[in-house]
């Protein structure tokens, strides 16, 4: 990890959702940017001590699994996919700041990322005491000069975009064809939800593009018994015991113990009145991601980052 500053502070915006992106504050405290994935489109973990100033408040983050891992790798597959049909072939083709997807928690953080009608209901942070917006000196046709914002400064739900008021972190929109026709949907791309008809939930629609095989084989069988024993003796072959057998591992384990759609939801990595206030908690965080559940607009967040990985 090349970032040399790696505490970020955080207050929340609403006594509820607050969601914080971990790779968008190590890069505005250190000037430096951060990505969601590495530069061969691999997912990042990031690990951090999260402390809380309330024992009442809770965090969720994505579940490090590799149904989620695998989600992410296959997403960024299809985006470079669709734009090399496009002809764009090299990062460089891209701008600076969009060469990696960044996609947001849930629908919730992507609305409240991009100001679309979550009015006094959730937030998307950015650490305290860095600058929120700068100064470009550049002007538009109106000699208004450019501002560029680092998030949602506007969380009453009012769009902060427009002619004079640019967003930097801009999430990664899917160019998706439709089956059937000639038509193409634009859709954000979100981490964890359901399959969505307006968002790319990508873990949803990784789980729904697999096809599933289940193969048993079995390479243990051993030719010389040598001790009348029940196991000697099943190792031992026979054809007599083939229908017993079949039938024995018909159904013993046939079917998946585990639903993947357990991936889609979010996992609470801090309860509420698990730790005391000020205590530190180890959390493991899929992109960079969290939702902070706060208690009050008051509350504030003290977040170490220990390490960032490949998933």
């Amino acid at each position: 990890m090349s970032y040399t500053h790696t505490r970020l502070t955080y207050k929340a915006k609403f006594a509820g959702m607050n969601y914080i992106d971990l790779t968008r504050g190590l890069a505005l405290v250190n000037g430096k940017n951060c990505s969601q994935f590495t530069s061969k489109d691999k997912p990042r973990l990031v690990l951090a001590s999260v402390r809380l100033d309330s024992a009442t408040e809770q965090i969720s983050v994505a579940k490090n699994t590799w149904v989620v891992r695998n989600a992410c790798v296959k997403a960024a597959a299809a985006w470079r996919r669709t734009l090399r049909s496009a002809g764009i072939r090299r990062k460089k083709q891209l701008n600076t700041y969009s060469r990696n997807m960044r996609l947001a928690m849930d629908e919730t953080h992507s609305k409240s990322w991009s100001a679309l009608s979550v009015a006094n209901s959730a937030a998307d942070l950015v650490p305290m005491s860095v600058s929120e917006s700068y100064a470009t000196g550049v002007y538009n046709s109106s000699g208004d000069e450019v501002q560029v914002l680092a998030f949602n400064d506007d969380p009453a739900g009012l769009t902060p975009w427009g002619p004079i008021n640019k967003q930097a972190f801009t999430q990664t929109t899917f160019a998706v064809p439709q089956s059937g026709a000639t038509d193409v949907l634009d859709k954000k791309a979100n981490l964890l939800g359901p399959l969505n008809a307006t968002y790319s939930n990508v873990v949803a629609e990784y789980i729904d593009s697999r096809i599933n095989d289940a193969d048993i084989e079995d390479t243990d069988m051993d030719e010389s018994p040598t001790i009348d024993n029940d196991f000697v003796m099943m190792l031992a072959p026979g054809e007599e015991v083939a229908d017993d057998v079949l039938d024995n591992v018909d159904d013993e384990g046939k079917w998946r113990p585990y639903d993947l759609q357990t991936s889609v939801s979010s996992d609470v990595a801090i309860i509420p009145g698990a730790n005391i206030a000020g205590q530190d908690t180890m959390v493991e965080a899929p992109l960079g991601l969290l939702a902070w559940k706060a208690g009050a607009t008051s509350s504030q967040i003290v977040i170490d980052v220990i390490a960032i990985s490949e998933m």
